[in-house]
C-alpha cells in the first residue's frame, strides 16, 4: 500500500484496507479477502458491483454527449421524463425538473417555492420547515463517528472476543455524540465492520446487562455458545449446569435465562444435543 497520506478529513492513517476490486455485493482487498459492502448499497451501489449493463449504457451516452446542464433537453432526459410521468408521478404533475443530486434537488425545490410566492406578490411568505433528524443524517461522517465511539467502548471485545462485550445502549452512544437515538439506530442498521476477529454487525455490539454492574447479555450469550461448543457430546450440559458454569465464571444467571438465551442461539436442549450411538 502506498505511504502517501490521503487527503480526506477525519480518516485514520494508515488505512486499514486497500480495495482493489469488487464483485456483486462484495469488495475485494489487496490481499484477496472478500468483504460485504454493507455501506455502498445504501449510498451508491444499489444494483451491485461489476454489472456490465450500467457501464455499457454510460459508455454509449458519453460517447455521444459528455454532460449538459439540467435545464437543457437530451434524448435520454426526454425518455426519462416520459417514463416518470407515465409510471411514477401523479397525473396532476405535468412538469419535471432534473437536478444533479439530492442536495441540489432539495435546494431547487425551496427556491422554486420561494420564487412562486414572490411572483404572486407574497414576498413575506417565507418559511422552511426541516426535520432535525432526517435520512441525510446517515452520512459517512456520521457513520465514522459512530463506528469510532462504538469500537472504543467495545475495545475489550476486539481484544478478547464477543464474550468480553460491555453493556452499551444506543441511547448512551447517541447522548455521547449529540445525536438522536433514532439516528444511531438507522445508521447501524445493516452496517458491518471488519475486525481482526471477523466481520461483526454494528447492531450486535449493543447489549444491556441483566443487572447493574453485570456483564452484557451479548457477552453471556457468547460464553454460553462456547460452553456448549466445548461440552462432551456424550454428556451435554443441562441448563442448570450451564447456569452454574456461567455463575462460577463471574456472571450470575438463572436457569430460565440460560434457556431463553439458548433458544435465541438456536441451541437445542441437552437431551437433543446428546450424541446418538
Amino acid at each position: 500500500m502506498p505511504d502517501t497520506k490521503p487527503a480526506w478529513p477525519f480518516t485514520p492513517w494508515p488505512m486499514a484496507l486497500e480495495i482493489v476490486g469488487a464483485e456483486g455485493c462484495h469488495l475485494i482487498t489487496s490481499d484477496g479477502r472478500r468483504i460485504l459492502d454493507a455501506g455502498g448499497g445504501a449510498m451508491l451501489v444499489n444494483i451491485g458491483h461489476g454489472r456490465p449493463e450500467p457501464g455499457a449504457a454510460m459508455a454509449k451516452a458519453s460517447s455521444a454527449l459528455a454532460y449538459v446542464i439540467p435545464p437543457f433537453v437530451t434524448p435520454e432526459r426526454a425518455r426519462l421524463v416520459e417514463r416518470l410521468k407515465r409510471d411514477w408521478l401523479p397525473k396532476n404533475l405535468t412538469r419535471v425538473f432534473l437536478a444533479s443530486g439530492g442536495s441540489e434537488a432539495v435546494e431547487a425545490a425551496v427556491k422554486l417555492a420561494r420564487q412562486y410566492h414572490v411572483a404572486k406578490g407574497n414576498a413575506s411568505r417565507w418559511k422552511v420547515i426541516g426535520r432535525s433528524f432526517s435520512y441525510h443524517g446517515a452520512t459517512v461522517a456520521t457513520l465514522l463517528s459512530l463506528g469510532q465511539e462504538i469500537l472504543t467502548r467495545q475495545v475489550a471485545a476486539l481484544d478478547a472476543g464477543m464474550g468480553s462485550l460491555v453493556p452499551m445502549t444506543m441511547a448512551e452512544v447517541a447522548e455521547a455524540l449529540g445525536l438522536h437515538e433514532s439516528t444511531v439506530s438507522r445508521v447501524v442498521a445493516g452496517t458491518a465492520v471488519d475486525t481482526p476477529r471477523g466481520t461483526w454487525w454494528l447492531r450486535s455490539l449493543f447489549s444491556r446487562s441483566l443487572r447493574e454492574g453485570g456483564p452484557a447479555s451479548g457477552a453471556l450469550r457468547d460464553r454460553l455458545a462456547r460452553l456448549v461448543a466445548a461440552e462432551d457430546p456424550d454428556a451435554p450440559l443441562s441448563d442448570d449446569a450451564l447456569a452454574t458454569a456461567l455463575t462460577e465464571g463471574g456472571a450470575a444467571i438463572a436457569r430460565r435465562t440460560v434457556a431463553k438465551y439458548r433458544a435465541m442461539l438456536n441451541l437445542p436442549p441437552a437431551h437433543r444435543r446428546r450424541r446418538r450411538r
